[in-house]
Parts: C-alpha cells; structure tokens; sequence
C-alpha cells in the first residue's frame, strides 16, 4: 500500500476474503505515510481484525509491525498503546525482518549470504 487508508483497505478486505485467497497474518507500516499515519492505521485495523474475528473465531492473528526514523521513547510508546508490537528503526537490520517473520509464520527463512569486499 502507498499509504494508511489503503493498507487499512487491504486488510480488511483479506479479513473478509474480497481480495484474495489468503489471509494477511503480517503488516509492516511505515509511522509516517500519506493520507493516514501507520499508528492510525494500526488501531483501524485492529479494530476491523476484532470485528471479524467475532464472525469468524478461526481468522488468524494479525500482527503489525512498524517500521520508523524515529528512535524515541514517545513514538515508541504511542505505537506500544495502539497494539502494535514490533517497532524497528530504520535502517531495518535483515535479521530482526527474519525474526519477526520466523514467529510469525512459524517457519525458518534463510540469511542473507555473507557480503564479501
């Protein structure tokens, strides 16, 4: 998505199946984006998770991830308060994408090959 209203978009419609045959598990959001900033789209599609999790008992958790130039206390709490679990700050260090992405899908993915000078 280029910005929040559309990430918001898209995973409500993956949580009711209109887009696509997969369900979205994962979510990394820039804190600021046009239109609407991550951590609002954050508490939006937690929202919208809670809502069709009632319909449907068996829809899988959703995590969101942010991903930010800010490295403060303050950001890192607002994101904190809205659900939103994971807070990296740019540059986004590939093994802390590994990480997050292991726990979520329960799998193991490979490292990057080693850069040689």
């Amino acid at each position: 998505a280029s910005n929040g209203q559309q990430a918001v978009d898209i995973c409500l419609a993956s949580m009711t199946k209109q887009c696509c045959d997969t369900r979205i598990r994962l979510v990394f959001t820039d804190i600021q984006m046009p239109v609407m900033d991550g951590i609002t789209a954050s508490i939006k599609i937690f929202e919208h998770w809670k809502e069709s999790r009632r319909a449907n008992p068996n829809l899988p958790e959703i995590r969101i991830a942010a991903v930010s130039a800010y490295n403060d206390e303050t950001t890192r709490q607002k994101c904190a308060n809205a659900g939103i679990e994971d807070y990296l700050t740019k540059p986004v260090q590939h093994g802390m994408l590994k990480q997050i992405c292991e726990e979520v899908f329960g799998e193991k993915f490979p490292d990057l090959p080693s850069q040689q000078s």
